[in-house]
């Protein structure tokens, strides 16, 4: 079971004590690193930080309550490396870390491209209701094409029964008929 209380203690410290660069980055790692491992799960180099990754130093090891929030949340020391061993813990840690990357949003004067939060462009509302036109012309096509092969199994249905109507009638007269030349021919003589 996860400590959720702990878990939230880490980040809101993490939160309260850094800026908002330093604590998305934190955040966004340690979300990166987890689900990189829910996606891998049976790839192991993915469960296992090593010590000396100058880029895991700068953005996790080196700020503690996101080191202490990595211990509580299952990774544990071992040979100069820290292992994730905690997988039924795995989807309820990526889903605190989401919450608490709502929160941070950043300051006005750290705004840059990389994690500034934007709207929609113009150009990508448009090709947004471009795409929502091709669904539904998409979508009449299909129904289209759904009421078409409707009609054509109902009309091979009627074909298929006046085919076997057919041929019930002609098998019931063929015991009515007589056979070629019999009777005919014992007429004429």
């Amino acid at each position: 079971m996860v400590e959720h209380n702990s878990l939230r203690k880490y980040l809101q410290e993490l939160i309260k004590e850094h800026d908002s660069k330093v604590a998305r980055t934190a955040i966004e790692t340690l979300l990166k690193i987890h689900r990189n491992i829910l996606y891998n799960e049976h790839d192991n180099r993915y469960r296992i930080m090593k010590n000396e990754n100058k880029s895991f130093d700068e953005k996790i090891w080196s700020i503690l309550p996101a080191r202490q929030f990595m211990k509580k949340s299952g990774w544990t020391s071992a040979q100069n490396r820290w292992v994730f061993t905690c997988d039924e813990k795995l989807v309820e840690i990526i889903e605190i870390l989401l919450e608490f990357r709502s929160l941070v949003l950043p300051d006005e004067h750290e705004w840059v491209k990389d994690n500034k939060i934007e709207g929609k462009s113009e150009e990508q509302l448009r090709e947004e209701q471009l795409r929502k036109k091709a669904a539904i012309e998409r979508e009449k096509e299909i129904a289209a094409f759904q009421r078409d092969k409707k009609e054509r199994e109902d009309l091979a249905k009627k074909v298929k029964a006046e085919i076997k109507a057919d041929r019930s009638r002609r098998e019931q007269f063929q015991g009515c008929i007589p056979k070629h030349g019999n009777q005919m021919n014992r007429n004429w003589k």
